[in-house]
């Protein structure tokens, strides 16, 4: 029998569709444990994660949401030799956190308030049985707090994705791949230096897509899957309250997946009662700050204080765009260009290389690719739309790392079934390490590109084309031998008799 290119070039990559989990995901963890406690930093990095200690700060040590007297806003209260901010940064260092809003003559953070006042807890604990005050160290409480959010939020998501692999029912070596291309070759290592929403957030979405996956697979089990559909509402209404932006789509799709899959009023109600206290806290919180249940950063208003670089022209929101086309080319200058999420998480490349493919593969369920796809599709719209400043000063597009989850997922279902990708992802993976390590190096608020990025891309492409050649190549020559081999059959006479 004649065989065709891919039947040739496949090598098993998967060890069956219900694949045991396999315990390097334990080796994986201690790897990404390893990460996170280097990765924090002693000290806030940008008015981004400055904004949101000094909530944490006030929260503890002042009993207040108002930030008037954090370190992270008035510098000169420190107590002790340690800054709040590095020392080689006078800005920072000077006027302190400029992301906040003045709302009755008090300043307020304006980062949602839900992650701060979870990491207000973490921090009261730790002044009861340590001692630890932020303004009198201002570094250890940055350090500490960075580690105990974006670094377990960066241990559990390559968790996330191992399992992944596990549920894809890839191979023990290439489940283990795939989580260290997403724990080395993305934004999610350099998200992992500072605090941040965006790496909660991700984390929070890996959680949701594996119970999605796990009810898709459960073949009609209503107790498990209402202890599933428990879960991804909790973790919805999570993500609602930690990023509206990417959060609220995430939220809403995970409600339509549940009534989609579980029509039944207990299902309903199971998931709109776990999504019910993030929702509560996020509004209840905005209402608290500025009087209304939208998010106060919303007020045009309360971004109009001394020396604030915020208007209504650059602030997030609202339609930026002076005509359709513009809008689309800001939209495609977010995914390609000096700051694109694609080049800046290089194995995500795949999807665009074989992302057709998708609906097509037959362990991944439409339900699941419907899901990842519509979120991404409409994060990218809410901030195509309703921004012009590519995110601010920090590493590719920061409002883009939660999507690595989808990504991720799917890149693992291509793997599944379309074997002779194997190549591609790891050469993708090993200029995705490139970047991501630069990336790491300056932290995620760097205001400048990463160094030797166009020389990086135009090699990853010239090097990417040279591999798919090649691999076209050898699979046209394997079928011409194919074709050129004669097919004997062996005459009646000489075959061995039968019973």
């Amino acid at each position: 029998m004649l065989h065709s290119s891919k039947q040739v070039m496949a090598v098993p990559l998967f060890d069956g569709v219900h694949a045991r989990p396999n315990q390097t995901r334990w080796w994986l963890v201690l790897i990404a444990v390893t990460i996170a406690l280097v990765s924090a930093r002693p000290y806030a990095g940008s008015w981004n994660d400055g904004g949101r200690l000094a909530s944490v700060e006030s929260i503890v040590d002042y009993h207040t949401l108002s930030i008037d007297k954090s370190v992270f806003v008035d510098v000169d209260r420190i107590t002790g030799a340690a800054l709040p901010y590095p020392a080689d940064n006078a800005n920072l260092i000077e006027h302190g956190t400029r992301d906040k809003l003045l709302i009755d003559g008090h300043y307020y953070s304006d980062k949602p308030m839900v992650q701060s006042v979870a990491m207000a807890g973490v921090y009261a604990f730790l002044q009861f049985s340590t001692g630890l005050v932020a303004c009198e160290r201002p570094d250890i409480f940055a350090y500490v707090m960075t580690l105990l959010s974006s670094g377990i939020a960066y241990i559990v998501a390559v968790w996330g994705v191992a399992r992944f692999g596990d549920l894809m029912g890839l191979s023990k070596t290439n489940s283990t791949l795939l989580a260290l291309s997403f724990a080395f070759a993305t934004a999610a290592l350099p998200y992992a230096c500072h605090v941040n929403q965006h790496i909660v957030l991700l984390a929070l979405a890996v959680g949701i897509l594996i119970d999605a996956h796990s009810i898709c697979e459960s073949g009609g089990s209503e107790k498990d899957d209402l202890r599933r559909i428990a879960r991804m509402g909790l973790l919805a209404g999570l993500a609602y309250g930690v990023d509206f932006g990417a959060g609220a789509p995430l939220a809403m799709l995970t409600g339509l997946f549940v009534i989609g899959h579980r029509p039944t009023l207990k299902s309903l109600v199971t998931v709109s009662a776990a999504m019910l206290p993030g929702l509560i806290l996020y509004h209840g919180l905005n209402y608290a700050i500025g009087g209304s249940l939208l998010p106060a950063n919303a007020n045009v208003e309360y971004l109009r204080f001394p020396g604030s670089p915020f208007s209504a022209e650059n602030a997030t929101g609202g339609w930026k765009h002076a005509s359709p086309f513009k809008f689309l080319l800001y939209g495609a200058d977010l995914l390609w260009g000096k700051r694109g999420f694609f080049e800046h998480n290089a194995p995500l490349l795949l999807i665009v290389f074989a992302g057709f493919k998708l609906w097509k593969l037959r362990h991944l369920h439409r339900s699941m690719a419907f899901f990842c796809v519509a979120w991404c599709g409409l994060t990218w719209l809410t901030y195509a739309s309703g921004s012009n400043n590519l995110s601010g000063a920090c590493y590719s597009i920061r409002w883009f790392v939660p999507l690595l989850a989808a990504g991720y997922y799917l890149i693992a279902a291509l793997l599944r079934e379309r074997p002779e990708l194997q190549p591609h992802f790891i050469l993708l993976s090993a200029w995705g390490m490139l970047l991501a390590g630069l990336g790491w190096w300056d932290g995620p608020w760097s205001v400048h590109m990463v160094p030797m990025y166009w020389f990086i891309v135009v090699a990853l492409v010239i090097s990417w084309g040279y591999l798919t050649w090649r691999l076209h190549r050898s699979s046209r020559n394997i079928e011409i031998i194919a074709l050129k081999v004669p097919i004997v059959e062996t005459p009646e006479w000489e075959r061995p008799a039968i019973g």
